[in-house]
């Protein structure tokens, strides 16, 4: 929680609180280069999901690349695998990680999800809050919902409260 407001605060360059009217520092969900918390935005009171970079995401990342780059040494020069681009293959990976660490390739590609589907009625892309969005938090609107490992074990262990979770929500599930 102290590191997640760190970042917010070094992102936006004012207090947490100046964003948020509420802010719940133990992350709903949590991945190798960030975790995710429930907030609501103090200027229109949206219920949101922000995503926070770790401090130390680039730094680890870094060192794994240099890390590739001298364990891929040997292989180029094996005659065996001559045949292979590791040095394109490797300029690849860094691409690909410097936009995984930058938030706001991910809002784009939001913003292009939900352009794009928006005529699926079924098919429901959250709301992004670009406004808010930075190269290390993206805020977008939180969906309330099932894990859906949570709702296979469900079905298995509690078949009731399935259905009646399922008439509840209007939900018809397809076998």
């Amino acid at each position: 929680g102290a590191e997640a407001r760190g970042v917010i605060e070094e992102e936006y360059g004012r207090p947490l609180e100046a964003i948020f009217s509420e802010f719940n520092f133990q992350p709903v969900a949590a991945a190798s280069i960030g975790q995710c918390h429930v907030a609501r935005l103090r200027s229109n009171g949206a219920l949101v999901a922000v995503k926070v970079q770790r401090p130390d995401a680039h730094a680890i990342f870094d060192r794994d690349m240099r890390l590739l780059a001298r364990l891929i040494g040997p292989f180029k020069r094996m005659q065996r695998f001559a045949h292979l681009n590791w040095d394109d293959a490797l300029w690849e990976l860094l691409d690909l990680v410097a936009e995984e660490l930058d938030y706001r390739y991910e809002a784009a590609a939001l913003r292009e999800f939900r352009r794009t589907l928006r005529k699926h009625r079924k098919i429901y892309v959250p709301k992004l809050f670009p406004r808010y969005c930075t190269r290390r938090v993206l805020v977008l609107e939180y969906v309330q919902g099932v894990f859906m490992s949570e709702y296979l074990h469900a079905t298995r262990d509690d078949p009731d409260a399935v259905r009646r979770w399922e008439n509840a929500n209007g939900i018809k599930a397809k076998a």
